[in-house]
């Protein structure tokens, strides 16, 4: 299959956006879920205890990322289709 300019244009595009999704997805631990805050330990000196506390923090999860490329891979074949160059009359 030979592609004209907009088709190799429209499939860089998807391919740097399913790239990015992957990393934020792989920065965020693969996750499965998305998270909004993390444990985090403290350490009382005073005391000499530690306990937890929630912080706020977002990690992106597979239940963001997957929509994404999913939305990204399908608008990209449909561009892809879209722009195909029609050879017979």
């Amino acid at each position: 299959m030979t592609f004209n300019k907009k088709q190799k244009t429209t499939l860089i595009a998807t391919l740097l956006v399913l790239t990015a999704a992957v990393a934020v997805w792989a920065a965020g631990g693969f996750s499965l879920f998305t998270r909004q805050q993390v444990p985090v330990q403290v350490y009382d000196e005073l005391l000499g205890t530690s306990y937890t506390e929630w912080k706020d923090a977002m990690i992106v999860g597979l239940d963001i990322v997957g929509p994404v490329a999913l939305a990204a891979v399908t608008a990209g074949l449909l561009l892809i289709r879209f722009f195909r160059i029609k050879l017979s009359h």
